[in-house]
C-alpha cells in the first residue's frame, strides 16, 4: 500500500571561430533554460520545468541519449505524511532548485520520505499519472538548475555537521508498467555513491538554504563541513555558477519522526509528470 502524500566537457575554444560558436550556445543554453523557471502543481506537490542544455559536458549523460526533451519534475522529493510517520524514515532535508525558479518553498527544510524503490516507481506512476526521473533527467537537473536534496549530519566525535547528498531513486531502461518496474527496467540511486548512512548517535541538522552568488569564491561542494552549522555550497556540474548558504541547528524533526534503524536500500524520489496531467501551471489552471 502506498503511503499517503501530502504536501503542507568544458569546453575549450580554439580560435575566434570556436569562440562565437561557444557564445552563441551559451545564449541557446539560457533560452532553453528558461523554460525551466515555469512551475506547476498537481495533488497540492509542486512541479518546476527542466530543459536540456547542448552545452553539458561530454560524458555527464552516460546512461542515455544526449537529447532530453524538455520536462515536469517534482520541485522537491515527495515529504511524508502524518500517517507515514512511524511506517517510513522520514529524515528532515533541504531540496536546492535553483533560486531563478518561482519553487521558493524548496529552499526550506522538511521531512522527507525514504521508500524502496518499487514502492516509489508505484507512487509516480499510479498516485501522480507519471514515472520515475531517468538518470539522464536527474543529471541534467542538477545541471540546469542546480537540483539536490542536502542534509547535514553531526557525527559523533566530530566538531561541525558534515554536509551530504540525500540519494533519490531513478529508472533506466524499458519502464512501460506504471504500477511496478518490468523486465528491462532497473531502478538506480542517484547520485550513485551512496553518502546517506546515519547511525543512532548522529544527528541531523535542519537548514534554510538562501540564493548566494556573492560567495560563490568561497562555497565548499557537498561532503565539506559546514562549519558552525552555516556554509555556503555550490552544486557542480552547472549551467550557471550558483551558491546556496545554508543556515543549520540541530533538528527536533528527526529524533521525532525518524525509525531507530534506517535501511541502505531506501531513497527519496521524485515524479515526472506531463504537463498535461497538472492542475495547474505558472498559477492559473491547466484545463
Amino acid at each position: 500500500m502506498f503511503p499517503a502524500v501530502r504536501f503542507g566537457g568544458r569546453a575549450v575554444f580554439l580560435g575566434l571561430v570556436l569562440m562565437v560558436v561557444g557564445a552563441g550556445t551559451a545564449r541557446g543554453d539560457e533560452a532553453q533554460a528558461r523554460c525551466a523557471w515555469r512551475t506547476g502543481e498537481k495533488l497540492g506537490v509542486g512541479f518546476a520545468e527542466i530543459c536540456t542544455a547542448p552545452s553539458a559536458p561530454k560524458g555527464l549523460l552516460e546512461w542515455s541519449p544526449a537529447e532530453v526533451a524538455p520536462f515536469w519534475m517534482s520541485a522537491a522529493p515527495l515529504p511524508c505524511s502524518r500517517g507515514s510517520r512511524g511506517t517510513f524514515d522520514c529524515p528532515v532535508a533541504t531540496s536546492i532548485l535553483t533560486a531563478r525558479s518561482r519553487a521558493k518553498d524548496a529552499l526550506r527544510p522538511r521531512s522527507v520520505t525514504l521508500v524502496d524503490g518499487k514502492t516509489a516507481y508505484g507512487v509516480c506512476g499510479m498516485r501522480f499519472g507519471g514515472r520515475l526521473p531517468t538518470r539522464a533527467e536527474r543529471e541534467l537537473a542538477r545541471y540546469a538548475a542546480s537540483v539536490t536534496t542536502l542534509v547535514s549530519i553531526k557525527e559523533p566525535g566530530e566538531a561541525e555537521p558534515r554536509i551530504g547528498e540525500l540519494p533519490e531513486w531513478t529508472q533506466v531502461g524499458e519502464c512501460t508498467n506504471p504500477s511496478q518496474p518490468d523486465e528491462g527496467c532497473r531502478l538506480v540511486i542517484y547520485p550513485p555513491v551512496l553518502t546517506w548512512e546515519r547511525g543512532e548517535q548522529r544527528v541531523l541538522q535542519a537548514c534554510r538554504a538562501s540564493f548566494a552568488p556573492a560567495w560563490l569564491g568561497t562555497a565548499v561542494q557537498p561532503g565539506a563541513p559546514c562549519v558552525g552549522g552555516t556554509c555556503t555550497v555550490r552544486i557542480l556540474p552547472a549551467l550557471r555558477p550558483e551558491a546556496f548558504q545554508l543556515t543549520c541547528r540541530p533538528s527536533r524533526i528527526a529524533a521525532k519522526e525518524a525509525p531507530a534503524e534506517p535501511r541502505a536500500e531506501v531513497a527519496a524520489f521524485r515524479c515526472v509528470v506531463p504537463e498535461s496531467a497538472l492542475g495547474v501551471v505558472g498559477g492559473k489552471t491547466s484545463r
